[in-house]
């Protein structure tokens, strides 16, 4: 109803929808003129200006398009989304969406073959798209062909930890905001939490029993359901 506060529409890939997804956010902004939207996507399809355009007619004041860049190393992006010259569509979509006054959020899902470069894409953002609304680093929900290539994709919360503060500050000095998702408190260092959003689902997530002598489990999003096998042999280090 008119009361709903925020509304996600993803997919599959929403772009792909063209003329379909600018008629749901012109729905979205008649019958929803409060409500925070978001669209979750790879971003490819704003590399094309007519779209960019389109989305641009709607004109909705609460709208975010949420879009991941996994690498600044285009090899490396495109190798984990297995899409040959997904990168460079993934950087124009999100210049020219950002370009024509769109909030964008570039989302850093975090697995082993970026999670040591995560400051050199920090480095990568802050030359080439320096006015962007949000970065979100993800830690990743193991499903799918994540799980069946677990030894190839997962990294520990303690080696997310070690790398990332580099990146964040970086981001911070240069005035970007900076939201850390899926990454339980006491993975993340202590000048760092403040960032941490309480992001799994109620239905999702989990904790360790250590948890429950940390006196921040409250604030914490806790672990994914689908990662408990994975951070049970690293543990957890409750706050006391």
């Amino acid at each position: 109803g008119k009361q709903t506060k925020f509304l996600t529409i993803t997919g599959g890939e929403p772009s792909l929808l063209k003329d379909k997804l600018i008629e749901i956010l012109r729905f979205c902004k008649s019958y929803l003129p409060n409500t925070k939207v978001a669209v979750l996507t790879n971003g490819r399809m704003f590399s094309y200006c007519s779209l960019v355009d389109a989305i641009n007619s709607v004109g909705m004041k609460f709208l975010e398009i949420g879009i991941p860049i996994h690498s600044c190393n285009q090899d490396i992006h495109d190798r984990i989304t297995q899409i040959p010259g997904s990168f460079a569509q993934t950087v124009l979509g999100v210049k020219n969406l950002n370009n024509s006054n769109n909030n964008v959020e570039i989302r850093i899902v975090i697995q082993k073959d970026n999670y040591l470069e995560m400051d050199k894409l920090a480095d990568f953002i802050i030359k080439e798209i320096p006015n962007i609304s949000r970065v979100s680093f993800i830690g990743m929900e193991m499903l799918g062909s994540a799980i069946k290539n677990s030894k190839e994709t997962w990294v520990s919360y303690q080696e997310i930890g070690s790398n990332l503060e580099e990146a964040i500050l970086k981001l911070l000095t240069h005035k970007i905001k900076v939201d850390i998702y899926n990454i339980p408190l006491c993975k993340v260092n202590e000048n760092l939490r403040s960032l941490c959003v309480k992001s799994i689902s109620d239905y999702k997530v989990r904790y360790l029993p250590e948890c429950d002598s940390c006196k921040e489990k409250a604030n914490c999003g806790g672990i994914f359901a689908s990662s408990l096998n994975s951070i049970k042999q690293e543990g957890v280090n409750p706050i006391i």
